[in-house]
């Protein structure tokens, strides 16, 4: 097993682009995309079936060293306090080949 750190971010579709060339700007290939990410928070309830697509969540999971989720967290402060959504990480064990 091998530390890495977890980041998970949570914005409205619209910025699914925005994060994509984020994660590749900043050379981190490990990321998995949840599209019509439903629930709650600040803004109200989600429900991904009932709200139009402008509106939908995605839920980025990006799997990466510690200087990659600091250096990605940063990047999106900017994204998510224009756009909103969240972001947060937290410590995993990475199982390898």
């Amino acid at each position: 097993m091998t530390p890495a750190k977890k980041v998970e971010i949570i914005v409205e579709a619209v910025s699914q682009p925005k994060i994509i060339a984020l994660l590749a700007k900043l050379n981190i290939q490990g990321y998995s995309i949840i599209k019509e990410v439903s629930g709650s928070g600040s803004h109200g309830t989600y429900d991904a079936e009932e709200i139009s697509d402008l509106f939908k969540n995605v839920y980025f999971m990006v799997i990466c060293s510690d200087q990659e989720a600091h250096t990605l967290l940063e990047a999106t402060r900017s994204l998510i306090k224009k756009y909103g959504g969240i972001a947060f990480t937290s410590e995993v064990q990475l199982l390898k080949k």
